[in-house]
């Protein structure tokens, strides 16, 4: 953990001493890219992509309040590019997800979707409603929304995983 207890770095499993050494290594020449990266920010006010990646980097390491306003101002901020302003969108809705924040997590997709009507951020960020019924324990809306994605996006890449996974969820609604 940093000084203000967000994740510096990660680091899993057993190695032996050479390997640990060069995993902590990494994680902390990572990290350090990133406190630059920070510290550039500033100079960074139109480069969306760097300023998606820096509130990206902040939800990773569990630092939400940090991501969050970063994110907000990316949904909000007028010559944002579609693209990063949907990435923005999906961020956001996912860093209330890990917050277990579902109300939240919801009213952002439903904004979103107001916001745009196609992409592949759009897509995942509907999918999250899923996730969000599954984690109240809610099996039938899960399985309701799987069901409605896959109508209202029947080209989409993610519709093979939700025919893997489907199936299941109908089951525990059983």
């Amino acid at each position: 953990l940093d000084s203000d207890l967000s994740v510096a770095g990660l680091i899993r499993g057993y190695a032996p001493a050479a390997q640990f050494s060069q995993m902590v290594e990494e994680t902390v020449q990572k990290y350090r890219k990133f406190q630059k990266l920070v510290e550039q920010e500033p100079a960074l006010s139109k480069d969306y992509a760097k300023r998606l990646e820096i509130a990206r980097e902040f939800r990773v390491r569990q630092a939400f309040t940090k991501s969050e306003s970063r994110l907000k101002k990316l949904v909000t901020e007028k010559g944002v590019p579609v693209v990063l302003r949907d990435d923005a969108w999906y961020e956001l809705s996912v860093l209330y997800m890990q917050q277990s924040q579902f109300d939240q997590a919801l009213m952002t997709i439903k904004n979103f979707k107001k916001a745009q009507t196609k992409g592949d951020s759009l897509e995942k960020a509907t999918l999250l409603i899923s996730d969000v019924h599954l984690s109240q324990g809610n099996y039938r809306a899960a399985a309701k929304e799987l069901r409605d994605f896959k109508a209202k996006f029947p080209n989409s890449a993610h519709i093979r995983n939700i025919d893997m996974i489907l199936p299941n969820i109908e089951r525990m609604v059983q």
